[in-house]
């Protein structure tokens, strides 16, 4: 399962993430001020036990994940466009992985290169 800006809601996302035996992958923008990830992502990303991934865009926007924006969005300090990429880069390593079974994905999802991306922030327990 993946999420994009995922919200702690009624009933619980954090009470529902407590229970998945799945591997999960939160994908968050750090300048989201719509669901920011303290209040939201980070106790989802805590509750769930491993596998379990937050990642985290740099510059990454709330309304960034969208493919237009709309009335009372926020904003960051990378484009639109550039949010998209790094999200559907994230979302088909990550599915090509556990969902394709693709062993040759573990480098990109778990390994130096996903620790290391200067684009995007690296939390997760296998």
């Amino acid at each position: 399962m993946a999420n994009l800006a995922a919200a702690e809601t009624n009933p619980s996302a954090k009470a529902a993430a407590a229970t998945l035996g799945i591997p999960v992958q939160l994908v968050a923008g750090d300048r989201d001020t719509i669901a920011g990830i303290s209040g939201n992502q980070r106790p989802i990303y805590d509750s769930k036990p491993p596998a379990k991934q937050l990642r985290t865009i740099r510059g990454g926007y709330h309304c960034g994940f969208m493919d237009s924006s709309s009335l009372f969005c926020d904003s960051g300090s990378i484009s639109r466009a550039t949010q998209l990429q790094l999200s559907r880069r994230l979302l088909t390593q990550w599915f090509l992985r556990h969902l394709d079974g693709d062993t040759t994905y573990d480098e990109a999802v778990w390994g130096i290169p996903a620790q290391t991306d200067p684009a995007i922030a690296f939390e997760g327990v296998r």
